[in-house]
């Protein structure tokens, strides 16, 4: 960790407020594009994590719980 900090890589920035900072600063512009066609700006995908997020408080978890995820090849 000390390493990654060292040379920038790790920031102790949170997934969701990185995607927050993009949306506020370029809501519009394209954040994704798959092979099927669905499109997503940052603004839509930030509110998209912000309502996973929420989903996961209605299951119990908190504020600085941490989960484990396992993300496939598409966009969801």
């Amino acid at each position: 960790a000390q390493e990654y900090r060292a040379k920038g890589y790790w920031a102790g920035s949170t997934l969701g407020a990185l995607l927050r900072e993009v949306a506020d600063r370029a809501p519009d512009a394209p954040a994704l594009v798959d092979r099927a066609g669905t499109r997503l700006t940052h603004r839509e995908l930030a509110d998209r994590a912000d309502a996973a997020a929420a989903r996961l408080c209605e299951l119990g978890m908190s504020r600085g719980d941490r989960i484990v995820l396992q993300l496939g090849s598409g966009w969801e």
